[in-house]
């Protein structure tokens, strides 16, 4: 009789333990609308129209003349880099 309580027991308190380490962490903080919207603002600004972490870097392209014709050509594409730069993109044949 003396073991069969003090299993109970013991079962009693793994479950007390198990319950609350099981409550402490289901309270995980919930995103708001407000921090939603931070998030978005930081994304946009990230994807802004500033050119200043990119540098220019040339590829070639062929160039569509019409009519069965083309000629091979360079384009300038802008790609991220580490260090501040300015960059604008020019599509092939362009002068740049």
């Amino acid at each position: 009789m003396k073991k069969k309580i003090t299993i109970l027991v013991v079962i009693n308190f793994i479950v007390a333990i198990s319950s609350i380490s099981l409550n402490s962490k289901s309270k995980l903080p919930q995103i708001t609308d407000l921090n939603l919207s931070d998030i978005e603002a930081l994304a946009q600004s990230e994807s802004g129209g500033d050119n200043w972490w990119v540098q220019p870097e040339t590829r070639r392209c062929k160039l569509e003349l019409g009519g069965g014709w083309f000629e091979s050509s360079v384009e300038r594409v802008c790609v991220f880099c580490a260090t501040p730069n300015s960059c604008t993109a020019k599509s092939c044949g362009e002068v740049f």
